[in-house]
C-alpha cells in the first residue's frame, strides 16, 4: 500500500500531502477532533487552490 502522502497526493490534496506532519502535530496539540481536523484540512487546500490559481 502507498504511503498516506503518495495516497493524499493522488487525490489531489497537494498541500495537505505536503504538510501532513505538520497537520498531524497540531491537530494533536490543540486537540482537535475528526471534524475539526478535517475542516482544517479544506481551508489548508481551499487557500492553496487559490494562491495557484
Amino acid at each position: 500500500m502507498s504511503s498516506l502522502k503518495a495516497r493524499l497526493h493522488a487525490l489531489g490534496l497537494l498541500a495537505t500531502a505536503a504538510e501532513l506532519d505538520d497537520l498531524v502535530a497540531l491537530a494533536t496539540k490543540k486537540r482537535w477532533g475528526p471534524q475539526q481536523l478535517l475542516q482544517h484540512m479544506v481551508d489548508v487546500e481551499e487557500k492553496d487552490r487559490a494562491r495557484r490559481a
